[in-house]
């Protein structure tokens, strides 16, 4: 399975309007901010498109059987392989003659000497990609008795690659059981109950904090030191992020009255978020004043 989505869009301003005239990109450099030159009064354009194609490869194997009337009996199989990619591109003309349909760049002559740093070279286009891919293997069985004791298990490792290769994959699991109480023979004297079920579950769930990475990033600037370009941004990297898991707890009671008429569904969880990415502040022997790393935790439980 696959799908395969891109989108293109246009901001158009034309010479000789005031919002050509504010928010020109050369005007800040050239005045300082002090002033608007009618000089830079001559339009502008800005495109952008972006581009995402997304698939995945999901096998499976299922088997369902019932023996001797009242044992049911199911197992289930997948393994999921997945991947999406995005695309985007942006460019920005400083000029733009609308009647002819000619986009340029205007003269750098009304920038002094001292401001030319002051330039967002950055704005005038940029191009991106990036790809988050995922692997997952996932089982689960369950077997219920004369449709009044349910148990059920699921098991699952999932993996991706913005992760380190130390944590890259985790295993999760979860079980539960149910009691179908309206189905036993001893609430036939309870006619008004057409449904009470009784159900506990406890599993651990796994989510992926992409906002940072295994690795440093930087973002490079116009100044320069030395004739090398300095960085403008700096991100480290975090080799050793792991997954953040959730712990559940939940006790439920379903009960339904009068044919249906009457329905009410009580539910108490205890939840507790694990290894949360957090900003932890840092020795100062550390070289860096703080880190992400995952050592949060979160607490919620309630009745609903």
């Amino acid at each position: 399975m696959g799908s395969y989505s891109s989108q293109h869009d246009k901001d158009e301003s034309f010479s000789g309007t005031y919002r050509s005239w504010v928010n020109n990109w050369l005007n800040s450099s050239s005045t300082g901010g002090l002033g608007v030159l009618p000089q830079h009064n001559r339009g502008f354009m800005q495109q952008s498109t972006g581009r995402t194609f997304d698939y995945t490869l999901r096998n499976t194997v299922e088997f369902n059987q019932t023996f001797a009337g009242k044992h049911f009996v199911q197992g289930f199989f997948a393994n999921e392989f997945g991947a999406i990619t995005n695309d985007q591109f942006k460019n920005f003309s400083p000029i733009y003659l609308q009647q002819y349909g000619i986009t340029g760049y205007p003269t750098w002559d009304l920038v002094p000497d001292t401001r030319f740093q002051s330039l967002n070279l950055a704005r005038l286009g940029s191009t991106s990609t990036r790809e988050n891919r995922s692997v997952s293997f996932i089982g689960s069985a369950a077997y219920s008795f004369d449709n009044r004791y349910v148990f059920n298990g699921n098991v699952r490792y999932d993996g991706v690659d913005i992760i380190g290769s130390d944590n890259q994959f985790s295993p999760l699991w979860s079980a539960g059981v149910k009691w179908n109480t309206h189905n036993e023979n001893f609430m036939k004297k309870y006619p008004i109950v057409s449904r009470l079920v009784i159900s506990a579950g406890f599993g651990y769930r796994g989510s992926i904090n992409r906002s940072v990475l295994p690795f440093h990033t930087y973002s490079l600037g116009t100044a320069v030191y030395a004739g090398v370009p300095l960085a403008t941004v700096f991100n480290y990297g975090n080799p050793v992020i792991k997954w953040e898991k959730k712990k559940e707890m939940n006790l439920g009671l379903e009960l339904s009255l009068f044919k249906g008429r009457i329905n009410t569904d009580f539910r108490y969880f205890d939840e507790t978020v694990m290894d949360l990415l957090d900003n932890t502040i840092t020795p100062p022997s550390v070289g860096r004043p703080s880190a992400r790393i995952n050592n949060g935790t979160l607490t919620n439980k309630g009745l609903k």
